[in-house]
């Protein structure tokens, strides 16, 4: 049952249940509103719609290995965009580097996991298609990070990758995706065979989703899909092809994501401190409004640069962002385009046909400060920013189209109405035709209110005079409606069905009737019928026309829509970029193509600065040659940085400092430090942080050796790696070896990358190891300043009066070596037990001495003799003790002597 709002003879409203079979005619006369029946919810306010096929936001990556090949492609349902490999890639060589890996198995399976690793973060999809032949160990894997993103991962068959007559009955407009289908196509057989089929795998997933979804639809025939109709699923689905191009990129495996905090972990600490820092490089750049830009900005983060070019392209519109000139404007710039609506989401409602008041009101949103938007960045002092954001939205966008579909939005629909009613509400004045229907429609009731009076007097002047009663209350029994799609009816309330009878020659018609009502067609509304027709039905016929109008108006604009908003969306970040940059007081640093180089002067570290006051930054200076210099050691170069100091002195901190400066740098964005000249780097590799979870069965020592092998493995000269006290998991020989051969090896390799390692393994800094002369290898340690309480030489405290007094951490890093690590004392700072302190000082005390520590701790001390002789005499007056002579003694008695026994 639903209600039904009634207009009574006396022109008055009341609320009166209907039938369940009435419930969509929409059925309210003289206040009744088309669209009170189609009020926005709050999902649809969202933009929650989806597609007929429940795909509006899923995201569909295709992976595939065979005959030594690489292929993958990603379906955006969002974007309708198919994204696909330029061409396969070979997996027994590095891909994105500039010579051949060592032509290994583990070299193989290193680089086939970090391109499917990538692949999978960056993208985050819903649904990963692989095929049923995959080996194990790469199945395995991406089902690993399948469940890490809860992405559903489904096997295919074979057949489904060697569909690629689909792809030819794509029908993509535009000389970009022509020329791009075309390529991939013509080239099938060379270089994009296994990514060609993993096209054919999603292009058919979608074809069985479809076909899927029209057979269980209840209202679909059941004539399973054509061809045809197949073609025309795949143009609602991709309008846009595009490459996924790696040869520019930094690659950043999944430590060196984690050991560098890019991305946000589970928080930790709720204090004032937490909330006012940033935990990773994503929270401290996430100024963006829309979720499409938070996409970009990801993916942004997964890919930073190699090219120098592209780098230098957004450092030059950040620089224009901050410049004194445009100070103003970048203000005002970054309030507008705050909140800016997704343009993918309403075009995907308005194809889709269920667009709502809250996707208009986002259309008139994206174009109002679309508008707004182009006249700031046109008044910005430019400068030379060819090829740029900045230059792209004030010479290719096209304004005049922007402001007339804002003018014709505003023209049709009437915001401020329609926020009132909740409703989409249309302007008068745009359709004579609809204005006509309105206003009829507005004076229905004092029609309606005519027609029941005459029934009313038609009933008085044939009902028999003794039924005064029912004369009477005429009024309230009679009444005349309007109902959608039924017209106009008299009706009679059903106590009156007994008079009624009784009526000769009574030409009402009855229609229907409810429990309370009966329903009639009598001659004065068959006369409304045809007079007025279904007003409310051609009201709603003249809405949709003109919506459907304006509708196609701005889908035809759709592709200069999309290209604006990726435009505003990338700028959204370097305004967050510049933003930060300014606040924070980053600089723009230098990059070289050629140069082994990486020189900071006073840099810091771009996430713990923002939960201190006072930073204390430091220096870094790698200067290897050239990358193609492969005699770089002769040369009196130096690739390698070794760090060493004090627990608790920043070593760590100032390693993630620096691939952090890289990082930055590589994204396009300035950095924290004085001045910055980086040789550019093709991947940012580490061994930081041990990657344990519970579904590893492996040992510490063992997930550092793989990451260590990794490392070294992918690594090129172009490379930076850091190395975090790898060896200290194992035994104190084995480690500080390993440890030691790493650098001594390094250091000899013609390619070798910049490498900055910390350790506290001191005893490989003598003359047959890791000397301070070593050509290739520098020395850093972090400086400390000890207090005249500490003895420098055996550690051991000679006064203390505070816990804290002895060391100070200047958290500086200086040129040398250090020969300690002052663990005992951090231990003591961290609250462990006085007394196995001071017992550590002493074991301490004996091997810096060179003494023989089994010896001095088997001798005992006169406290322990006096306790050794004591314990001899209560054995013997025990032994001695004769219990057989006690036999009568009593418990008491013998608890008594055996207590004076032991005393």
């Amino acid at each position: 049952m639903s209600h039904e709002w009634i207009l009574s003879a006396s022109g008055t409203m009341r609320d009166t249940d209907h039938e369940e079979g009435l419930q969509d005619k929409g059925a309210v006369i003289a206040n009744n509103d088309r669209e009170a029946n189609e009020s926005d919810s709050d999902s649809e306010e969202d933009g929650s719609d989806m597609f007929s096929f429940d795909f509006d936001e899923e995201i569909v990556v295709c992976i595939d290995l065979s005959a030594g090949k690489l292929g993958c492609s990603i379906l955006d349902y969002h974007t309708k965009t198919l994204q696909v490999f330029n061409q396969d890639y070979v997996v027994n060589k590095t891909t994105i580097s500039s010579h051949d890996l060592i032509d290994d198995a583990d070299s193989s399976a290193n680089d086939i996991s970090l391109l499917i690793g990538l692949l999978i973060m960056e993208v985050t999809p819903t649904i990963c298609l692989v095929p049923v032949r995959l080996e194990d160990w790469i199945f395995d894997y991406v089902k690993t990070k399948c469940d890490e993103i809860k992405c559903r991962l489904e096997l295919q068959p074979i057949k489904c990758f060697k569909k690629w007559n689909l792809l030819q009955s794509l029908q993509l407009r535009g000389h970009d995706n022509l020329t791009i289908l075309n390529d991939i196509l013509s080239n099938s057989r060379f270089t994009t065979t296994v990514t060609l089929g993993t096209i054919g795998c999603i292009l058919a997933n979608h074809e069985q989703h479809v076909q899927r979804d029209e057979y269980n639809d209840s209202t679909a025939t059941n004539n399973m899909i054509t061809g045809r109709q197949v073609q025309n699923t795949f143009e609602d689905v991709i309008h846009d092809i595009t490459y996924i191009d790696i040869r520019d990129r930094m690659v950043l495996d999944e430590n060196t994501i984690s050991a560098l905090n890019i991305f946000p972990t589970a928080h930790i600490g709720h204090d004032n401190m937490m909330r006012n820092g940033f935990l990773s490089i994503f929270e401290l750049f996430n100024q963006v409004s829309s979720d499409y830009a938070r996409r970009i900005l990801k993916s942004w983060l997964f890919n930073p640069l190699t090219n120098r070019e592209q780098i230098e392209k957004r450092y030059c519109i950040i620089r224009t962002l901050l410049d004194k000139q445009n100070a103003i404007i970048f203000n005002e710039l970054a309030q507008s385009i705050k909140g800016c609506p997704d343009a993918f989401g309403f075009i995907n409602q308005l194809r889709s046909g269920k667009s709502t008041l809250g996707t208009w009101t986002k259309v008139a949103s994206f174009l109002e400060k679309g508008i707004a938007i182009f006249q700031l960045v046109s008044a910005l002092k430019l400068g030379s920013v060819d090829g740029t954001i900045l230059h792209d939205i004030k010479y290719k966008v096209d304004l005049s189209a922007l402001k007339e579909c804002l003018r014709k939005v505003e023209t049709v629909i009437d915001f401020d109405a329609s926020r009132d009613t909740k409703s989409l509400t249309l302007n008068t004045g745009i359709d004579n035709r609809l204005d006509e229907c309105r206003n009829i429609y507005n004076h229905l009731e004092g029609i309606l209110l005519d027609v029941a009076r005459e029934a009313q007097t038609f009933l008085l002047n044939t009902l028999p005079q003794t039924d005064c009663k029912i004369t009477k209350s005429l009024e309230k029994l009679v009444n005349a409606v309007y109902i959608p799609q039924l017209g106009y009816l008299v009706t009679v309330n059903a106590l009156m069905e007994s008079f009624l009878v009784n009526i000769p020659d009574l030409e009402w018609e009855e229609i229907f009737r409810s429990p309370e009502n009966i329903y009639f067609k009598n001659d004065r509304v068959l006369e409304l019928d045809e007079t007025y027709g279904d007003i409310y039905g051609a009201i709603s016929d003249f809405e949709i026309e003109i919506l459907f109008s304006l509708q196609e108006q701005i889908l035809r604009r759709k592709t200069q829509f999309t290209a604006y908003n990726i435009l505003l969306s990338e700028l959204e970040i370097l305004l967050s970029f510049a933003q930060v940059s300014a606040e924070r007081n980053y600089t723009e640093p230098q990059l070289v193509k050629n140069e082994c180089i990486l020189e900071i002067t006073n840099g810091r570290h771009a996430l713990y600065e923002t939960f201190l006051d006072d930073y204390i930054p430091n220096s870094t200076m790698v200067d290897g040659g050239l990358f193609s210099e492969l005699s770089w050691r002769k040369q009196n170069k130096e690739r390698i940085i070794v760090v060493t100091g004090a627990n608790a002195s920043g070593k760590s901190v100032y390693l993630t400092q620096n691939g952090l400066i890289v990082y930055l740098a590589q994204i396009g964005c300035f950095v924290p430090a004085e001045r910055a000249k980086i040789g550019i780097v093709d991947k940012i590799l580490t061994r930081i942080r041990t990657q344990e979870t519970i579904y590893k069965t492996q040992s510490s020592f063992l997930l550092d050796s793989q990451q260590m092998a990794k490392s070294l493995s992918l690594a090129t000269e172009k490379s930076l790696i850091l190395i975090d006290e790898y060896g200290k998991g194992t035994d104190i020989l084995d480690g500080p070896s390993l440890f030691g051969s790493i650098m001594i090896n390094m250091s000899k390799n013609e390619r070798c990358p910049r490498i900055i390692a910390c350790t506290h393994f001191h005893e490989l800094f003598n003359e047959n190891v890791l000397t301070e002369h070593i050509q290739g290898i520098k020395h850093y340690c972090t400086d400390i300043l000890i207090s005249q309480n500490y003895n420098i030489s055996g550690t051991a405290q000679i006064k203390e009066d505070r816990e804290s007094e002895g060391i100070t951490f200047l958290f500086k890093v200086k040129k040398g070596i250090s020969k300690q690590s002052f663990g005992i004392y951090c231990a003591k700072l961290c609250g462990l037990n006085r007394n196995i302190v001071e017992r550590a000082e002493e074991l301490s005390n004996m091997i810096n001495r060179g003494d023989d520590v089994v010896q001095q701790c088997g001798k005992l001390t006169e406290k322990e003799m006096g306790e050794f002789q004591k314990n001899q005499e209560i054995v013997k007056k025990f032994l001695s003790w004769d219990l057989d002579l006690e036999t009568s003694t009593t418990s008491e008695n013998l608890r008594l002597k055996l207590k004076n026994c032991l005393r």
